[in-house]
């Protein structure tokens, strides 16, 4: 596949193109998971996740952690543990989980097998 002269070509057939808009860049594998999203504060500005549009499902994944958040600080209230917390620990466990200081399974699925040899994904 190639663009030449305003045409676009694959494997001898060509059709007219014309470019419309600079390429966005790609900043999340496809089928990225929540914590992937998550992630993208602390590894790119603020400009460049606009510019690939995903502001809004950051916007979701960390009203997700917030509302996490508060039910985990409701949790363990009798422990004295306090959302502001939980909060910084949150976002500390983030910052170095992006700089390589900790690590993290993205793929939290296990598969358990049963008594009868009947395995289940989760």
């Amino acid at each position: 596949m190639r663009v030449d002269d305003g045409k676009l070509s694959l494997d001898g057939f060509s059709v007219p193109c014309a470019e419309t808009a600079k390429p966005v860049p790609q900043l999340l594998p496809m089928g990225a998971r929540p914590l992937q999203v998550a992630l993208l504060r602390h590894l790119h500005a603020a400009g460049e996740i606009e510019a690939a549009g995903l502001r809004e499902p950051l916007e979701e994944v960390n009203d997700r952690m917030a509302a996490s958040v508060k039910q985990a600080a409701d949790a363990l209230s009798w422990l004295g543990v306090k959302e502001k917390h939980l909060a910084a620990w949150l976002q500390a466990h983030l910052q170095a989980v992006a700089a390589g200081r900790d690590t993290v399974s993205l793929d939290p699925r296990r598969v358990v097998i049963d008594q009868k040899g009947q395995a289940e994904l989760f």
